[in-house]
């Protein structure tokens, strides 16, 4: 059985594409089979993307201009399904603000199967995008799609219901994430970070969901009282450009290293003493369970989905309350030198393996 998954991009700084390669890597492979169909390029096909990777576990990747970007692109899409729909029994989309593109086409193309998968609880956080989405998702409710969600939040979002939704959990590879104690001597030295400084991380693209302007005002709050502090960001986006601007403004540029787009996430979060994630929304953040599995305490907005917290490593505050925040770094702070090994307790509860098996079950049912 083929499944083609259907997503913006392969780029390895996709959550949704490390969710996938997950599942993918621990899939029985003589059974289930996946290929992947994208509109957005990464800058280097190799090293940015998991093009080798699909490849090499058997998949094949295509590329087709974004559809309802043009009439060209429609009939693109058309064409593909044309030419490649017989080879699939199931289309498994990421992007469900495009299902009302992708759903007649399939169908008319033989693939029987069309899963819809929710991984946020917001449409955009960009406000023309987010009408956007929500006018386009509107028809998704007519059609008789399956319905996917990473979380219950997120599918009570998409469909209104966590009835009939199956849920694939975000989940990672313990050892490709758990804490590395040499890695994390490379990073702090590489970045001039001595051992005891205390050092905050934080992995997201830059735009407005994952909130870089809060982040930095925290993180200037807390440095004015503890000096011996710095915020390390991993990852890029359009947004970077304005928050350097500001951290410039608040008087922090020193103590705020820009590491930039990474594909070692063990090393990273290896060299940080706690994660943040101050976002806006969320459907089940990746970078979440990496932090979990790699012995990171956490410190979560509570407009993120309590799922994500699969340990007690774990705590939340309201965005509202920035004294929550100081708060929980500050005590923190008193226990750096916390116990980073994994317990068993995070993959005791759900691994890949079982999961993989699970959504197996689920395309073959």
């Amino acid at each position: 059985m083929r499944v083609l998954q259907f997503v913006s991009t392969l780029n390895k700084n996709s959550g949704v594409m490390r969710v996938i390669m997950n599942y993918y890597a621990h899939i029985n492979r003589e059974n289930i089979q996946f290929d992947f169909v994208y509109f957005v390029e990464s800058s280097d096909s190799y090293s940015d993307s998991y093009t080798e990777e699909i490849h090499a576990l058997g998949g094949n990747t295509y590329y087709i201009p974004k559809p309802g970007s043009s009439l060209q692109s429609i009939k693109a899409l058309q064409q593909f399904f044309k030419e490649h729909g017989a080879d699939y029994t199931w289309l498994h989309n990421h992007e469900n603000y495009l299902t009302v593109f992708l759903y007649p086409l399939a169908k008319k193309y033989g693939i029987e199967n069309i899963a819809v998968h929710a991984h946020l609880t917001r449409y955009s956080d960009k406000k023309l995008s987010a009408v956007r989405n929500r006018i386009l998702c509107a028809p998704m409710k007519y059609l008789p799609v399956h319905k996917v969600a990473c979380s219950n939040a997120a599918a009570q979002f998409l469909y209104g219901t966590v009835q009939d939704v199956y849920i694939m959990q975000n989940m990672v590879d313990a050892d490709r994430y758990a804490y590395d104690a040499e890695k994390r001597k490379g990073i702090r030295a590489k970045y001039h970070v001595p051992d005891d400084i205390f050092l905050i991380g934080h992995v997201g693209r830059f735009e407005a969901q994952k909130n870089h302007v809060y982040l930095l005002k925290l993180f200037q709050l807390f440095h004015i009282a503890n000096p011996d502090s710095k915020l390390l960001l991993v990852g890029s986006g359009g947004l970077e450009a304005e928050i350097r601007a500001l951290a410039k403004e608040l008087q922090i540029e020193h103590a705020v290293i820009f590491a930039g787009q990474q594909t070692d996430m063990q090393a990273y979060l290896s060299a940080m003493d706690v994660f943040v994630l101050p976002s806006l929304f969320e459907g089940l953040p990746m970078v979440a369970i990496e932090a979990q599995a790699n012995g990171l305490k956490c410190i979560l907005a509570d407009t993120i989905t309590v799922e994500t917290a699969l340990s007690d490593a774990v705590q939340y505050c309201a965005l509202d309350a920035i004294d929550q925040w100081q708060t929980a770094l500050w005590e923190l702070k008193l226990n750096a030198d916390y116990n980073r090994a994994l317990t068993g307790e995070l993959y005791n509860k759900m691994s890949l393996t079982e999961l993989a098996k699970e959504l197996e079950q689920y395309y073959t049912k």
